[in-house]
């Protein structure tokens, strides 16, 4: 929302609809002013669907009517860029991907620190086998530390991955550790247990929605935090999955009707 709200190009369209939208944060010397330039923006949207609570509380908050769905990478399978292929629950956990990313708007991107430190410990003494680190994005602080450290990663180039090559390669794993938004998201699609790094509240109030459990590396991301939350997975992996399958369903559902009100929307204003 913050790059779309700074950019100066116009756009000229005869409906305005905002969809799987994501809200904040709002952090940082200059986070008042872009707030307020993304909300007013939105006052002027003919359509709000927006993909968290948190993000729908802070609308209402500021008196702007929103629906509250999902991501849209619930809709169904011909929406999407890549084939949706969900993966055999298991008792055991022993390959471990790493999705992380720059988080400039506090603190925490100490996370980054404390996961490369946990993998390089681990992968020398063996306790787990990690698959990749892998980058959605320009994350350039991220990519730096990586390189500085000599930890192998993959980072998304759509010169050289189609989107369903770079799927399959970050989703060959048995759990992945993400404090990526999408990271943990397209793992409860493809079936993979999941711990979010805690960096955005975000992240957490999906999880909790998932398993209906808190489950999270928090701050200040200490190495038996995450050895505690692996554990925990790793003994309730296929009850996780299991209860998730439910959730999922329901967040499809909750994707087709927004899908559907847009289109009526759409064919409304087709009709004048």
């Amino acid at each position: 929302a913050d790059r779309k709200v700074r950019s100066k190009v116009n756009i000229s369209a005869e409906k305005s609809l905002a969809l799987g939208l994501g809200l904040g944060p709002f952090e940082g010397s200059s986070s008042g002013n872009i707030r307020n330039k993304a909300l007013s923006k939105l006052r002027t949207m003919d359509y709000i669907m927006v993909r968290d609570k948190w993000s729908y509380n802070l609308l209402e908050r500021n008196s702007i009517k929103s629906s509250k769905a999902n991501d849209l990478c619930f809709a169904p399978q011909k929406f999407l860029p890549f084939e949706i292929k969900e993966k055999q629950a298991t008792k055991k956990i022993e390959r471990i991907t790493f999705i992380l990313r720059d988080w400039p708007h506090s603190n925490d991107n100490i996370h980054i620190k404390r996961a490369i430190r946990f993998i390089k410990k681990h992968k020398k003494n063996r306790s787990y086998k990690f698959q990749k680190v892998v980058l959605f994005a320009n994350d350039l602080n991220c990519e730096k530390q990586l390189i500085k450290e000599n930890i192998d990663y993959v980072k998304w180039n759509p010169n050289k991955f189609s989107i369903q090559k770079f799927m399959d390669i970050i989703y060959d794993t048995d759990l992945v550790i993400s404090s990526r938004y999408h990271g943990i998201v397209l793992s409860s699609i493809f079936k993979i247990p999941f711990i979010p790094i805690e960096v955005d509240p975000k992240l957490q109030l999906f999880t909790e929605g998932v398993y209906n459990q808190k489950i999270g590396w928090k701050y200040p991301y200490k190495d038996i935090g995450l050895r505690n939350q692996i554990e925990r997975l790793t003994k309730t992996s296929i009850e996780h999955i299991a209860y998730s399958e439910t959730k999922i369903k329901d967040y499809r559902q909750l994707i087709n009707i927004v899908l559907q009100d847009v289109n009526s929307i759409l064919n409304e204003k087709n009709k004048d």
